[in-house]
């Protein structure tokens, strides 16, 4: 029996690749499910940031094409990256061309855009406004749920939890939150996103989980699961990230044309510093947590360079703004249109930020993940050569780590859907025991009265 996570990435807008994979991955006779038949699907799900935003319309239980419409719609998505009252006007320009950076949206405002969706009719209505710990009770659902943001008061991680017994946290009190105000908490990004942190229940203020190192909140779900007692050998991981730039470094003899296509090494400037911390840290952190989590489930390193390792139990779905290596050099990928100025939509993929809210923008990053979905975008490796950017370990196409997956999830039955019964409050459930065909248990919150 197997023990299922599905973890989602930040990513701000970009996340709307998410939920389009996620509607390819569940599309079954043209017809799109909702969100709980994809819940089902898995025993725990850790969110950070805009793959949180994706939670919340998967856990609202609408058709996945409406999730979808959480960054598709330009209302919606402009309610969420409200701009506040400080990024507005001359002297908020003057500001950010002084320092480089600032804030350009509202922290409050975005609170309120998310209760707005959450609360509404469609789906499930009504969820913005209760604590994850009586969320799944309340949607019948068995599977577990993990928000992860950053503390700005202690300076550390913080993971807002369905499961208040689990052994994975300190026995000091639970972060509590609603799911509105845990979402908000985990998209609120600083120095140049938002304003201030969020603010949620019980005083505690938030940044993005990024700055505490859950981007990919991938080791922070299997730690969530192994910390409960799941043998590391029942576990198996779909992480879906929101699309990456990794560039082979310049040569120093590409044309103009192929200058779009590397890394070139750039003066240092200081004045710029805080700028590229930033979108270090938020807007397109490295991922070194795919690799971690691959080693911490035991799975297998290649032996000798050319031997690629692909049967792991974590696949690893995230495109890659990257060019193709061909006998010649580094070309771009198919369907990407080439020209001259900004226009060029590899440049512009590279460019965009991860708040970008600019209808063009949204567009070309749909056209981005249907190019992924048809492998003429490459696919994140969980290790990937330095030097030639081969995949090692993973999966260098989406379609065959579509297809990984899809092998993982016949191969192997996963636990009972229903979850066992809570242990007594302030008591942790039982660690697994017994040989690897027997369930593993089910990370489980307090019955509700």
């Amino acid at each position: 029996m197997t023990f299922r996570i599905l973890s989602l990435d930040g990513g701000g807008t970009w996340s709307l690749i998410q939920i389009l994979t996620l509607i390819d991955l569940y599309r079954s006779g043209g017809a799109l499910l909702s969100g709980h038949h994809v819940l089902r699907d898995f025993d725990l799900v850790a969110a950070n940031s805009g793959g949180s935003l994706v939670l919340g319309g998967l856990l609202k239980d609408l058709p996945l094409g409406d999730v979808a419409k959480y960054f598709d719609d330009p209302a919606t998505r402009r309610a969420v990256f409200a701009p506040g009252a400080g990024a507005r006007g001359a002297k908020a320009r003057l500001r950010r061309a002084a320092a480089g950076v600032g804030p350009r949206h509202a922290a409050a405002r975005k609170l309120a855009a998310l209760r707005q969706l959450l609360n509404s009719e469609a789906g499930e209505p009504g969820l913005g406004d209760i604590t994850l710990d009586a969320l799944t009770a309340r949607a019948r659902l068995p599977t577990q749920i993990m928000i992860t943001a950053f503390d700005y008061d202690r300076r550390s991680e913080v993971i807002f939890r369905s499961n208040l017994q689990s052994r994975a946290a300190g026995f000091g009190t639970p972060a509590i939150a609603t799911l509105a105000e845990a979402i908000h908490a985990s998209t609120t990004a600083p120095v140049d996103y938002f304003d201030g942190p969020a603010t949620v229940s019980r005083g505690r203020r938030c940044w993005d989980g990024a700055l505490a190192g859950d981007h990919n909140p991938v080791l922070a779900a299997i730690a969530e699961a192994l910390a409960n007692g799941v043998p590391r050998e029942a576990i198996e991981v779909l992480s879906i990230g929101s699309g990456s730039v990794v560039l082979p470094p310049a040569s120093g003899s590409e044309d103009a044309a192929a200058a779009k296509l590397v890394q070139v090494r750039q003066a240092h400037d200081p004045a710029g510093d805080l700028r590229t911390l930033a979108e270090v840290l938020i807007d397109d952190p490295p991922d070194r947590a795919s690799f971690l989590a691959h080693l911490a489930l035991g799975q297998a390193v290649p032996e000798e360079p050319g031997r690629a390792v692909g049967d792991g139990t974590l696949v690893r779905l995230n495109p890659l703004v990257q060019p193709i290596r061909a006998a010649g050099g580094w070309v771009r990928p198919a369907g990407l249109i080439e020209a001259e100025d900004a226009s060029d939509e590899f440049l512009r993929l590279r460019n965009a930020a991860a708040d970008t809210v600019a209808d063009g923008d949204i567009a070309l990053i749909r056209k981005f993940c249907l190019l992924w979905h048809n492998d003429a975008v490459p696919n994140q490796p969980i290790r990937a050569n330095a030097d030639t950017l081969e995949c090692e370990i993973g999966q260098r196409w989406y379609s065959e780590a579509k297809g990984r997956w899809a092998a993982l999830v016949e191969a192997r039955p996963r636990a009972a859907a229903a979850p066992s019964p809570a242990a007594p409050a302030g008591q942790a459930p039982p660690p697994a025991s017994g040989p690897r065909s027997a369930p593993p248990p089910r990370l489980t919150s307090p019955k509700l009265n």
